[in-house]
Formats: structure tokens, C-alpha cells, sequence
């Protein structure tokens, strides 16, 4: 199903008005929006207002632009030494992407130190048989403590680095060299993929109100 057809679906089964409610909160002639959703009409629905109609009908990121006739799929939640045993710690999360792998796990994300971009509360997906590179959004698992960072490498001087975007007292720079023995008890794998958590928000709903 393409996004087109994705987006036709999600007319067809809401209120009354909705590709003009649409088309207002997404600030574009209804035109388009119906361009948009006709079958073989041959108009794409544009990247940038991908993200805008998924919050306007409460679906998770990726939702238009994935492929998921082939059903979705409940991925593991990598369960932290300080939620083992705890009531209410998911089991698993749902990935909506192509991509998916039989040994793919997902993490719940908690705390700021990765904040825009990582916020509490998003599902990330991460895929061991993908290699870390400099620049790759990780789960690091070490000594009992894991938690997401962004990976540095520099080969000259044979060090990594896991950085968070936001530096406090938990959330610290570590820089590990790679030729030592205590690296090879650093666990990685890489992030592939991610929902963000998507709050209410009354503003939008007012906007489809129309009010």
C-alpha cells in the first residue's frame, strides 16, 4: 500500500470534512489534499508533510511512508537492570519498517541526554548484524549500565567516544581506547529505527475542530 493509498484509507474512515480539516491544519489548498488520495492520480504526497498527516490522525512515525502489508511486527524490549522485575515495563514494541530481522530488539527510551532528537518515551529499534560507524546512534550496554549515545571514532588515535547530545551529571562523554582489554566487555549495536512519542496536544486538536 502506498502512502497515497495509506492517507485515501484514513479519509475514508474519519469525520465528516476530513480532507478539509486536513487540508487547514496542514495549511494547503484541499486540492491537494485530494490530489493526494486519489488512486492513480499521480501525485505524491511530499516528505515534508509526511510527519504533519501522521500526528493529525495519531499514527506512529514512518506510518505513510513504510510498507507493512506484510503485517507488522512485535519486537523484544531490551528489559535495564533498573526495570527488571518492575510492573508496567513493556514487552514489546511494534515495527512498522521493511527492514525487519528475527534478532532485532528495541529500548524505551528514559532520560534527556539525548534530547531533541531521543526523547523520553520513543521506541528505538536496534539491529545487531548492522555495523557501528562514527556518526551511528547506539545502545551501549557496559558493566551492568546501558543507555543511548552517539558514536564518535577516531582511528589515528585509536579511541570511541559515546556522546550524548545533552551534557550533565548522568549523561557524561566516554572515551574508551580500543586496543585495551575492558573494551571488548563494550557491548553495541546500532539504532535503525524509531516512533517518537507523540503527546496530545490541544492545539491541533483545536485546529481540527476548526476552531
Amino acid at each position: 500500500m502506498t502512502p497515497e493509498q495509506k492517507l485515501a484509507d484514513l479519509l475514508d474512515k474519519g469525520e465528516w470534512g476530513a480532507k478539509a480539516k486536513l487540508s487547514k491544519f496542514l495549511k494547503v489548498s484541499p486540492v491537494n489534499v485530494t490530489r493526494w488520495s486519489t488512486a492513480n492520480g499521480g501525485y505524491k504526497i511530499p516528505r515534508e508533510y509526511m510527519a504533519q498527516i501522521e500526528s493529525y490522525f495519531n499514527k506512529p512515525s514512518g506510518y505513510l511512508l513504510y510498507n507493512n502489508m506484510g503485517g507488522t511486527h512485535d519486537v523484544p524490549v531490551f528489559i535495564s537492570s533498573d526495570d527488571s522485575g518492575k510492573d508496567g515495563v513493556k514487552a514489546s514494541c511494534t515495527y512498522l519498517g521493511q527492514e525487519w530481522k528475527e534478532d532485532m530488539y528495541a529500548v524505551v527510551a528514559k532520560g534527556l541526554c539525548m534530547s531533541p532528537d531521543v526523547e523520553e518515551g520513543d521506541e528505538l529499534f536496534l539491529d545487531p548484524s548492522v555495523e557501528v560507524t562514527s556518526g551511528s546512534l547506539v545502545h551501549f550496554q557496559l558493566n551492568g549500565k546501558d543507555g543511548i549515545r552517539a558514536v564518535y571514532i577516531d582511528l589515528k588515535s585509536n579511541i570511541l567516544q559515546l556522546i550524548p547530545f545533552n551534557q550533565s551529571e548522568d549523561c557524561q562523554i566516554e572515551t574508551f581506547r580500543m586496543d585495551d582489554d575492558s573494551f571488548q566487555d563494550l557491548k553495541l549495536n546500532r539504532v535503525v529505527a524509531f516512533n517518537k512519542l507523540r503527546l496530545a496536544n490541544d492545539e491541533a486538536i483545536l485546529k481540527r475542530m476548526g476552531r
